[in-house]
């Protein structure tokens, strides 16, 4: 299999970037770091949305130093990313700032920057150096990334310059800045293994030239060799955090660098990694490099120290040890929201997936074809309806579908299908469906009459998702996202006590083929589906809910010998109940709760320094009720794509004769969440003609009947 590479800038975004008006004389970036310079096609004023690209694009890179100041950083990505949704149809048509504001907006957010590595330089009456790096350490033969905000300090427009020099020539960078206005720019250094020169950096304005001084060093570099194996001893694709002696991140020639995500409020968001396909090399500083290596859940992480030395060349070799082995027992990893390529990208290929699922041991990622802020449906030309050619024993790829409607419809992910559902999304404005209409539970029950399972992805409230759960058109919400569990948590709760037989999900929502985004896996869903593994075998037991949810934590459990899933019926009398959970993690754990109901009714803290817990409780129940186990703990760097660790699994069943699990406070829950997306479709809803949209409340009252109806019968 080829490693994860640069494909090279696709035609559109060479063009963007060329054209981006502050500045010239910069190479676009190959790949693009974040979303914004993709979502800035879209958006209403090009210039505008170019400024905060060429922001979000510098700022993200300075995380390659572990020195910089990450909230710095990640306050500016935030912040950019909010901006550029409000000028695109994401926005909901938003207003779009001037230009000059938007440059003025720009400007303090590169000036807000923090970090040791920064030229900060302020163009006046005169030029003036208000920040330098104490030491550059380069390495011989190597081309270095300088760093350089500029500002125009001035009353009036200015054409500055930034000029390097050194062993490969002169190059020339040129801003046209108005009052106030900032930008950044890297400024490439150069050295040479033959030449004791070193690069010099200057600023021009207008008539005037200033030498700025640098003090740079230069080493010759050593190379490292590394192989990952896994417990059988052969090479194993892996994720790779390296960390040079400088204190600077490291990636092999050749390998896209990629950075975890901090918009959700993790805390150890902004490291970067790669992906490895099991051996590479890269040259490094002399010194005590950190390396690395993670491989899902079940794998031990390694990290350990490596001595480089100048001009020499080491070998590094990791045996990652496999400590848990769920396939064994019949359990395969998946993770129900991945989207390989978005914004009429075509980076990511599918051998680039393939690696990217081997490399964090994640069985099934469920691959979805979606639009983007336009009609273009992305990755379409891979959906077949099956898995894909590529496939492995224990690692399946299947393209399936997001349905991406605006605010009243919100999205919903179709596992399993066979062919693409029509339309594919709608209420997006200036596309060919800008209406919200029809309903997702039109397409929903076109998805199930193929076989597929029905969620709802980052699932929030107000949603349709009660109303097609309530009428059969979709079968559970991505519990586990990108948005905050416990609050999900709590509304998948309310759905069980209505007594719908939700199993818990999760995905991520990750964009492969952006680098500073979420990981895929890093929350997921483990389901037993036996072995061998089989598509449709594991679509039927996510299904069933035999299953749990994590970011890290394992979990077993059992109700009087039954699993999550799985059902218990009495005739009358208490049921007593033998609970047997047990959670083991990597990443240290606090506590496991038993839920009944939704409720707590016991919790056992963690031992061996948060790595097990073991649950064991006798208890008694009269009623019909659900029961289910979930493990908390804190925020870890193991666990990036979330704020502290969590694991959670589908209930068992427990049924008194003909006793349903119903409780009026769950369904007057869902009743008044419907009366709020009725009003959303009153105040926001966009319809061809006054038809669609009643038939539109008259569906969302239907589903709302349904609670209503459990609301009067039940008697708790």
């Amino acid at each position: 299999m080829r490693p994860l590479t640069r494909m090279g800038t696709v035609l559109f975004l060479l063009v963007c970037w060329c054209s981006a008006p502050a500045l010239w004389g910069q190479p676009p970036p190959e790949v693009p770091m974040t979303q914004i310079p993709q979502i800035a096609r879209f958006a209403g004023d090009r210039q505008v949305a170019d400024r905060f690209a060429e922001l979000a694009e510098f700022s993200i890179r300075l995380l390659q130093w572990k020195d910089t100041d990450r909230p710095s950083v990640i306050k500016a990505q935030r912040w950019l990313k909010s901006e550029i949704y409000k000028q695109t149809a994401l926005g909901g048509g938003a207003s779009t700032p001037t230009l000059a504001e938007a440059s003025r907006m720009a400007g303090d957010g590169y000036w807000s920057l923090r970090s040791p590595h920064l030229v900060k330089i302020e163009f006046g009456d005169d030029i003036e150096v208000i920040q330098r790096p104490r030491e550059l350490r380069l390495l011989q033969g190597k081309p270095f990334p300088l760093p350089v905000v500029l500002r125009n300090g001035a009353a009036a427009p200015m054409t500055v310059s930034l000029k390097t020099a050194g062993t490969k020539g002169t190059a020339v960078h040129t801003f046209r800045l108005q009052p106030g206005q900032a930008a950044g720019t890297y400024m490439t250094l150069h050295t040479d293994v033959e030449s004791e020169a070193m690069p010099s950096l200057e600023a021009q304005a207008k008539d005037r030239t200033k030498p700025i001084p640098l003090e740079v060093s230069a080493v010759p570099p050593g190379r490292l060799k590394v192989r990952v194996l896994d417990e059988e001893g052969s090479a194993t694709p892996a994720r790779i955090y390296l960390t040079g002696s400088d204190g600077r991140a490291y990636w092999p020639s050749g390998a896209q660098e990629r950075v975890s995500n901090a918009d959700y409020g993790q805390p150890f968001g902004g490291d970067y990694y790669f992906y490895s396909g099991g051996e590479f090399q890269v040259d490094l500083p002399p010194g005590e490099a950190t390396l690395e290596v993670v491989k899902g859940f079940e794998y031990q992480p390694v990290s350990r120290k490596v001595s480089v030395v100048a001009g020499g060349s080491g070998t590094a070799e990791v045996r990652l040890q496999k400590p848990f082995d769920l396939r064994r027992q019949g359990w395969f990893s998946g993770d129900t929201h991945i989207h390989p390529n978005v914004y009429d990208d075509r980076l990511m290929r599918p051998a680039d997936v393939l690696l990217i699922a081997k490399a964090e041991d994640l069985n099934l990622p469920q691959l979805l074809v979606c639009n983007d802020v336009s009609s273009h449906i992305n990755d379409r030309q891979y959906f077949q309806g099956r898995p894909h050619r590529l496939s492995e024993e224990n690692t399946i790829l299947y393209w399936n579908q997001e349905m991406r409607a605006g605010d009243v419809n919100n999205h919903v992910g179709y596992l399993g299908l066979k062919t693409l559902v029509q339309p594919a999304y709608v209420g997006w404005p200036r596309t060919l469906f800008s209406f919200d209409y029809p309903p997702n539970y039109q397409m929903g029950l076109a998805a199930k009459a193929q076989g597929a399972v029905v969620t709802y992805v980052h699932p929030g409230l107000p949603s349709q998702y009660p109303v097609d759960i309530a009428l059969g058109a979709a079968d559970t919400i991505d519990v586990m996202c990108q948005r905050k569990e416990e609050v999900n948590t709590e509304h998948w709760y309310q759905l069980l006590n209505c007594g719908f037989q939700c199993p818990i999900s999760a995905g991520t929502d990750a964009f492969l083929n952006t680098p500073y985004h979420l990981i895929a896996g890093a929350g997921r869903i483990y389901v037993r589906a036996g072995s061998p593994l089989a598509y449709e075998g594991w679509l039927k037991a996510y299904r069933e809910g035999r299953s749990f949810a994590t970011n890290g934590p394992l979990l077993k459990f059992r109700v009087n010998g039954r699993e999550a899933g799985e059902e218990i019926r009495w005739k009358t009398g208490n049921l007593p109940l033998e609970i047997e959970a047990e959670a083991v993690s990597h990443v240290p754990m606090t506590r496991m709760d038993l839920i009944v109901n939704g409720r707590v009714a016991a919790s056992q803290e963690a031992e061996e320094g948060g790595k097990l817990i073991r649950l064991d409780r006798e208890m008694e129940i009269s009623d019909s009720a659900w029961v289910a186990v979930r493990v908390y703990g804190g925020p870890h760097k193991l666990i990036p794509n979330d704020t502290s660790l969590y694991a959670h699994s589908s209930p068992v069943y427990c049924y008194r004769g003909d006793r349903k699990i119903a409780f009026r406070e769950s369904a007057a829950f869902f009743i008044r969440q419907i009366d709020q997306l009725i009003h959303r479709l009153e105040t926001q809803g966009v319809f061809r003609d006054s038809a669609d949209k009643e038939a539109m409340f008259q569906l969302f009252r239907k589903g709302q009947q349904v609670y209503r109806k459990i609301e009067a019968e039940a008697d708790r």
